[in-house]
């Protein structure tokens, strides 16, 4: 039987795993997310007619940098939570063994770092997601809502005195 890494080499595995990914992705996420909420605010206008046209109207605008808004967000997100959610998942399926239903014993285990991975991470999520939609020029004024933030620490700070009671405690529950 092969030895079990502690729970510290499997959080930063999975984390790392994560980490490095959303560095490949977070410019498809930017353009994902400001081509779901334009034209979501009263008065707002579409800016983009194809995915392709917000890819190159974000570069063309706001420059090549502006792809990777909220990455550090990202990275956070996704280092906390696959650490979470796949770096406890061995350590947790132990807890929830049931002998006669081994597959059962996954699916809690599973289950239960899902949603410690999700109610934790959620914060960071929705600041992820603020940072990526944050546009500058005249796309600003045109496409959707811009919070301010000016990293994650800004956004988090605000989002809690802003949300403590509805806003976060709602983004978790429907994380579940």
């Amino acid at each position: 039987m092969a030895k079990e890494r502690p729970p510290f080499v499997s959080f930063c595995m999975g984390g790392l795993s994560g980490g490095t990914a959303v560095v490949l992705s977070n410019p498809f996420e930017v353009v994902k997310t400001r081509y779901q909420l334009q034209g979501e605010l009263p008065g707002s206008q579409k800016l983009y007619r194809s995915l392709w046209h917000a890819f190159s109207t974000i570069v063309r605008e706001e420059g090549l940098f502006a792809l990777q808004k909220g990455l550090a967000a990202g990275v956070m997100f996704q280092v906390v939570f696959n650490g979470l959610r796949i770096g406890l998942f061995d350590h947790v399926k132990p807890l929830a063994h049931v002998e006669s239903a081994p597959n059962l014993s996954k699916l809690l285990a599973g289950a239960s770092t899902g949603c410690l991975a999700a109610a934790t991470c959620s914060p960071l999520y929705m600041v992820k997601c603020r940072l990526q939609s944050q546009a500058t020029g005249a796309v600003a004024t045109a496409a959707c809502t811009q919070h301010g933030y000016t990293g994650v620490v800004h956004g988090l700070g605000c989002g809690y005195t802003e949300r403590v009671a509805f806003g976060v405690s709602t983004s978790v529950w429907m994380a579940l």
